[in-house]
């Protein structure tokens, strides 16, 4: 009986330090797991992707824009055949002696500033251009016309156009004058912010110059008389949005 317990307590206490080292493994396999699921939901939070940008950073030109430009414009010398009450003819017995006169107009180089209005953004769009051209010639004018805008990247555009310049030349020695003509515009947009833009543009065109000159004291003003001339303009600005 004896040894029946005796061999009873060896088997408890030989099995005690079994049991500790079960409990002490499924613990550090608890902790292990537990850091194994903390650092794997770090790595996905770490792989997470940035937000994509809203729309209006990827396509910032507005619909409607509107913007300011100063720089440069110049209108090449016309030749204009006057008749001769524009320049005082001369007279025999009280009567003119009709001739024609050739006038050239100078080249008329100075500042020009405009406010154009863009209708339509990215693609196909419309510009409507109020300008005052200040030179030989005094002019106050709009140009206008289709556009088209191309997205060459997310903050730059490259837009191309054509469409009629219109304006009234005023000078002391006019009587009237007008230039009408066309214009084709090469346009770039540099977006800084998604409703500021930087514009620089370049535009080339021909213009058909019609003048009257004041008339000689005691005659009449003579016919509009128009000449052809080669133009050019650039300038630098802002567009809102």
């Amino acid at each position: 009986m004896r040894i029946v317990q005796f061999l009873s307590c060896a088997l408890v206490l030989g099995a005690l330090p079994l049991s500790i080292d079960v409990a002490q493994a499924q613990s550090a396999h608890g902790q292990a797991s537990a850091r194994e699921g903390a650092s794997h939901a770090s790595a996905e939070e770490g792989e997470a992707k940035p937000e994509e940008p809203d729309e209006a950073s990827k396509d910032p030109m507005g619909w409607l824009g509107i913007g300011v430009k100063v720089g440069f414009a110049s209108v090449g010398s016309s030749s204009i055949t006057l008749n001769a009450s524009d320049v005082g003819a001369p007279t025999v017995a009280g009567m003119q002696i009709p001739y024609a006169h050739t006038f050239v107009t100078e080249k008329r180089t100075g500042l020009q500033i405009s406010v154009p209005l863009n209708l339509g953004g990215d693609g196909f769009g419309w510009v409507i251009e109020p300008y005052f051209h200040l030179a030989a010639y005094k002019a106050t004018g709009i140009y206008t016309g289709p556009t088209i805008n191309l997205h060459l990247a997310a903050p730059i555009y490259f837009g191309f156009g054509f469409g009629p310049k219109v304006s009234i030349l005023k000078a002391d020695e006019l009587n009237f004058g007008i230039d009408i003509g066309g214009r084709v515009p090469f346009t770039l947009h540099w977006y800084l912010a998604n409703d500021l833009a930087l514009v620089g543009e370049f535009a080339i065109g021909y213009t058909a110059t019609g003048i009257i000159k004041k008339p000689a004291p005691g005659m009449d003003a003579g016919d509009l008389s128009f000449g052809g001339a080669f133009t050019w303009d650039f300038g630098v600005g802002v567009r809102f949005p």
